[in-house]
């Protein structure tokens, strides 16, 4: 589903205009963005979003199979909830 089929879909889930499920799209990933980058955890019921720090590792180039390091970063971790996990195993 692409942002544009999303913001169709809440709008008329919600009853609301595109635009206006467009700015409640845009403003729920800023917050989410803004807490993830304070390094705090955002649950909204059903998933939980977290920061991990992965660890560097070694890998190859595809190309060349050449040996090259991966360094250490950070990642977005979604965990869904026991509710969601149900409902897609279905």
């Amino acid at each position: 589903m692409t942002k544009g089929e999303l913001k169709e879909a809440l709008a008329k889930k919600l009853g609301v205009t595109k635009e206006l499920a467009n700015r409640f799209i845009d403003s729920f990933n800023e917050i989410v963005i803004e807490e993830l980058s304070k390094g705090n955890e955002v649950r909204t019921g059903e998933f939980t979003f977290t920061v991990v720090q992965r660890k560097g590792r070694k890998g190859r180039n595809p190309r060349t199979w050449e040996p090259v390091t991966i360094p250490p970063k950070k990642a977005v971790k979604v965990k869904p909830s026991k509710k969601v996990k149900e409902i897609i195993n279905k």
